[in-house]
């Protein structure tokens, strides 16, 4: 798989730092396309760099507008969201998180939680996989007859 794309979505500069650094030294694994403060803000970059991967604050600010991730025209990323606020943890599922991390985090904690995003895509990948090919040899056995019988209670 290559590296994740990734938007940080926080306005403390110490996190922006450290998932900077980590970037760096782990390109294989995850490429900071670019950073905002708001979800608002994030919107545009979403747009334009089309991520896989979202780590947030989960602010009031940023769930309230949490619906405009689902109005942008591309597969919405998987989101971690990143709080000093361990109470926001369950409203964070309530949003389909992948994972949720203190703020305090390690580069370990950080690559367990970036390994449960991309397990995570692949399962959905494999699904999708799976269900087209079950449409397409749908298609091939009613292509083999060359019709499609349908019940009907007319008779």
């Amino acid at each position: 798989m290559e590296s994740l794309k990734v938007i940080l979505i926080d306005s403390d500069q110490k996190v922006i730092k450290q998932l900077s650094n980590f970037a760096e030294q782990n390109p294989v694994l995850i490429t900071l396309c670019d950073y905002c403060e708001t979800l608002t803000d994030g919107i545009e970059l979403v747009k334009s760099y089309k991520p896989n991967l979202i780590i947030m604050d989960p602010t009031e600010e940023n769930l309230s507008v949490f619906h405009l991730l689902k109005e942008v025209e591309c597969t919405i990323p998987k989101i971690i969201f990143l709080s000093d606020d361990k109470t926001k943890a369950f409203e964070a599922f309530q949003y389909n998180a992948v994972d949720f991390l203190h703020k305090k985090f390690n580069s370990n904690a950080l690559i367990v939680s970036l390994y449960k995003a991309i397990k995570w895509m692949e399962m959905e990948t494999n699904f999708h996989q799976m269900k087209l090919l079950q449409l397409e040899s749908f298609h091939f056995q009613n292509e083999k007859y060359g019709f499609i019988a349908i019940p009907s209670s007319d008779k």
